[in-house]
């Protein structure tokens, strides 16, 4: 890759800056209404009519035929093929796998997209009709086999799919029609089948009968095991190559190829983009929002809505995060305004519960209190001591607090975090990782860790994410961060087996009062709109509200 020492002399490593800024940088529609009517009853869902998609589109300029591979640049890895397997949830975002529902990009209820509709017959059965005329990219048409196949395989061998849904039965029971039975009633089953690469649709048959002949994951690319309107030809740790499927059933994809490479370095990313290497850079550092303001030849684009949440999630199960004490005086000695202002260059909204306020069963309850901090800590018995940090029978109250580079932003909250903790006398230890996920697995080795992670999940579901990070017996939270509650426990399985709405929105209410309030079993650190910086050719590209990046109608 080409260098560039006049950027990083002075276009993003700005000397006048703070050094926290200045060490960073040099590291660094298908028409249908009422999806949830059949969620809360027994009525059929349908759709009519060609699906159309806005998810990461753009307001063209031209309709001239592209020539050109979009080429992106992004921080973390794609891994694996087999969408069984951790690391291949990238198909969503990149648009080389599919779903049978897709989520609008005003985060409304799932509208079914390789199925025509999803009904519900009874409170643990559900109804798959698949759209008639697609085919996966190898030639094989999609049909009720099919289709019963791929998602029976991710129930029975994808870890998160088994948390969600474990033990359900996916038979065919009509040529084009799939019959999907849950050992217990699941509301959000209809938001299950759209999250990003949960339950894509796949040639089950084909990834089966490649591993069984002896083959590696990683040569499943190039198979066509897709429907989705690009096909994976090739993938590595330095990247993926994705190619047009020229008979892609919802039409031509307007681009020709798709190049996408793996850079952990936020700057990197940044000298290639403004250098002509490539098209998009995701996740670039928030404390390079006002410099690339006046970059000539790049354009830093969002989410209309910040939909990301980065949470300060404690280590409850290990070390001295279990005192509910000390997690609630970090609660209340974070600056929400601050860290949004300030050290995330107003590019976040400032926090205030776990839920942001877009919707209406969601809590204002996360306040900033130091005299409060402080008196919950005194009231515990956390003396100030020497240097200022708290003591108590011997014990520092100092703690771990981990971050990484894919995300550069949580370096510098990290930062505002431990400034702001300082001021009560909890001392922070900054500790950057390179697999944050690896190192939450060691539970004795951390106390707090800044992960992005939504309380919603992309396509705008609550109580996936609430199983997936607070239930006890979820992989996701067992093991790592160590919520033991039997109060919460009973209120996700609740939430998982009730269809109605408001009572689904006093359940939320009662979680937040336990998980935020009273247990601080999670602090909400910002609210982040996703940003791409892109080079002025793909200034008009429109940054998907759900992270679907790519569709068939994507150009510049």
């Amino acid at each position: 890759m080409r260098k560039s020492p006049a950027i990083r002399r002075s276009r993003f490593t700005d000397p006048t800056t703070p050094s926290r800024h200045r060490n960073q940088a040099a590291a660094a529609a298908i028409a249908l209404t009422g999806l949830v009517a059949a969620a809360c009853g027994s009525g059929a869902v349908s759709s009519q009519g060609a699906p159309t998609s806005s998810a990461g589109s753009v307001t063209p300029t031209s309709q001239a035929p592209i020539t050109k591979p979009l080429r992106i640049l992004n921080s973390f890895k794609a891994t694996a093929v087999d969408p069984a397997l951790p690391g291949a949830h990238w198909c969503y975002t990149f648009g080389y796998c599919e779903h049978p529902t897709v989520a609008p990009e005003d985060r409304s209820d799932p509208k079914p997209w390789l199925i025509e509709s999803l009904s519900r017959t009874d409170a643990q059965t559900w109804k798959l009709v698949v759209r008639p005329g697609i085919t996966f990219q190898n030639g094989k048409a999609l049909d009720g086999q099919a289709l019963a196949a791929s998602l029976q395989r991710q129930i029975d061998k994808n870890a998160q799919v088994k948390n969600f849904i474990g033990g359900s039965k996916a038979t065919v029971s009509g040529a084009m029609e799939v019959t999907l039975t849950t050992p217990k009633p699941n509301a959000s089953l209809p938001w299950l089948l759209a999250d990003q690469g949960l339950m894509p649709v796949y040639d089950a048959a084909a990834v089966e009968a490649h591993l069984a002949a002896g083959g590696k994951d990683l040569e499943l690319a190039g198979k066509g095991i897709f429907t989705a309107p690009f096909t994976l030809e090739g993938l590595d740790t330095n990247g993926a190559q994705l190619k047009r499927n020229e008979t892609y059933w919802a039409g031509k994809p307007a681009l020709p190829a798709i190049e996408i490479r793996f850079i952990t370095d936020p700057q990197a990313r940044l000298i290639a983009l403004e250098n002509g290497e490539a098209d998009m850079a995701l996740y670039p550092p928030a404390n390079l929002t006002d410099v690339l303001k006046t970059n000539k030849k790049l354009v830093l684009l969002r989410q209309q809505q910040a939909q990301e949440t980065l949470r300060l999630a404690p280590n409850v199960g290990q070390g001295l995060l279990t005192d509910v004490n000390i997690r609630k005086a970090i609660s209340r000695a974070i600056d929400y305004e601050e860290i949004a202002g300030k050290y995330m260059s107003g590019l976040y909204d400032p926090a205030v519960g776990l839920f942001p306020l877009t919707v209406d069963y969601a809590l204002k309850n996360q306040p900033t209190d130091l005299k409060e901090a402080r008196r919950i800590l005194d009231a515990a018995g956390w003396a100030p001591g020497a240097g200022g940090t708290r003591e108590k029978n011997g014990q520092k109250l100092q703690l771990v607090l981990l971050t990484y580079p894919q995300q550069p932003d949580t370096a510098d909250v990290a930062i505002g975090v431990q400034q702001q903790l300082a001021q009560v006398g909890i001392a922070i230890d900054i500790r950057q990782v390179e697999d944050i996920n690896a190192t939450i697995a060691k539970p004795d080795s951390w106390n707090l860790a800044l992960i992005f992670n939504s309380t919603r999940s992309l396509v705008g579901d609550p109580i996936i994410p609430s199983r997936r990070y607070f239930h006890s017996q979820s992989g996701d939270n067992k093991g790592k961060y160590g919520v033991a509650d039997p109060r919460v426990d009973e209120i996700i399985e609740k939430l998982e087996g009730t269809f109605d709405a408001a009572e689904r929105g006093t359940l939320l209410r009662r979680l937040q009062d336990i998980v935020i309030t009273e247990q601080a079993y999670m602090i909400i650190a910002g609210l982040k709109p996703f940003p791409i910086v892109v080079t002025k050719e793909w200034e008009r590209y429109q940054v998907s509200s759900v992270r679907r990046l790519i569709t068939f109608e994507t150009r510049p």
